[in-house]
Order: C-alpha cells, then structure tokens, then sequence
C-alpha cells in the first residue's frame, strides 16, 4: 500500500485508493503469514475445491479474464510510471542512492589506483 500512495500521490493518512490492497478481518494467526504462503492457500483453495466443480467454459472465462487481468495490471504499472508521485520518487533515489553510490565508487577507485600512478611516476 505505502508504494502505491506513494507512486500516486495518495494522503499517508487514509486508505482511500488502495484497499484493494489491505485484507481485513484476518486472525493474529493469519497475520504473521507473509505474502508467499497467502497465495500458495489461495491456489490450493482454487485448484482442490473451486476449479473440480467448474465447467470448461467457465474455466476458459477465467483464463480468459485473468489474462486481461494481467494487461490491465501492466498498464496500471505504465501508468504509475508517468504520475508526479513516480518523478519525485525517482529523483530521490537519484539524488540520495545513485549519486552518493557514484562518489564512493569513484573515491574507491582513486585510492586503488593512486598508488599505481605514483609508482609509474617514480619510474
């Protein structure tokens, strides 16, 4: 959620726009679960009870929809890409990661291969 707000622009404060993102009404149990076994329950959800008791055509129309589902999603990503939250952001991994990162690296170098040119100097 905190990268879509970000990414959008969206006020810190309200989950206005992202709930699509937030699961509610979950056990403390349920909590601690991260990401990854979420999904693997809901495919084993999906494949063991929901699909056996579905017709062909309508498993079609759910590979149907979820590829547009996936280009959908592509797009929302493009898209995020071009909003004013995105440029600030990127300016800032710019300004505070890329550039700091170039600085050490170059300092780095120049203490390496410093003494190397005063030993050909001296030569």
């Amino acid at each position: 959620k905190k990268i879509v707000k970000n990414a959008m622009g969206l006020p810190k404060d309200s989950d206005n726009g992202v709930q699509a993102f937030s699961i509610n009404n979950i056990s403390e149990n349920d909590k601690a679960r991260d990401g990854r076994q979420v999904r693997n329950e809901v495919k084993r959800i999906m494949n063991e009870i929901i699909a056996p008791t579905l017709s062909e055509e309508q498993i079609d129309c759910i590979l149907e929809e979820s590829s547009g589902v996936f280009r959908r999603n592509n797009a929302l990503a493009a898209s995020i890409q071009k909003s004013p939250g995105f440029k600030i952001a990127s300016a800032r991994c710019k300004k505070f990661v890329i550039i700091p990162v170039l600085v050490l690296f170059l300092a780095i170098l120049c203490v390496v291969f410093r003494p190397l040119a005063i030993v050909k100097s001296s030569i």
